[in-house]
């Protein structure tokens, strides 16, 4: 089809056109924002009411929780609460005396030597009392402690050398516990 017009009429078409899809996709554009608008003002007032609600079910429940009884709780709660960094210094300092008996324990002992008690302080200093039917085994024993690496200073009580048989023995040592 060919298009006689003149080239005046032509740019005043094409004009009118762009006018047109100007018009058009501001129209849309304009009605997008709208809407947009609408969502999110429906939005903030949803979020306003839940906002109120949860104010409310806040005040109520700091109420219903106002007596004496939780006050005296609160307080106890609070006493605690400044306790805990002692607690966790304390735990950070820790003396895993199970180590030690772990290591003791693993220790061989002749046949015939009973311990009877061993006190541990926390300087890993390790007393230990006991009974041995005879001295060679408690110089066996002796011998075992004084060859493991985590243990050193072994100090037998002068009186645990006194009976060949049936010895009441007590001993010191320091725990290394690095190696």
């Amino acid at each position: 089809m060919i298009n006689l017009l003149p080239q005046q009429e032509k740019n005043e078409l094409l004009l009118k056109r762009i006018k047109n899809l100007a018009l058009v996709l501001g129209a849309i554009i304009i009605i997008f924002l709208i809407c947009s608008i609408l969502v999110l003002l429906s939005l903030k007032f949803y979020i306003l009411a839940e906002v109120d609600y949860q104010k409310f079910l806040l005040a109520s429940t700091v109420e219903k929780y106002k007596t004496p009884d939780m006050e005296n709780f609160k307080g106890i709660i609070e006493k605690y609460n400044k306790s805990f960094p002692l607690v966790v210094s304390y735990y950070k300092n820790e003396k895993f005396f199970s180590n030690i008996l772990a290591v003791i324990s693993e220790i061989p002992k002749p046949g015939g030597l009973y311990f009877t008690s061993i006190s541990i302080d926390a300087k890993n200093s390790v007393s230990i009392s006991g009974t041995s039917n005879t001295r060679e085994n408690l110089i066996s024993f002796q011998k075992n402690l004084e060859s493991h690496p985590s243990i050193k200073n072994v100090s037998f009580a002068a009186s645990s050398w006194i009976n060949p048989v049936n010895n009441n023995f007590s001993l010191t040592l320091q725990f290394n516990p690095e190696k």
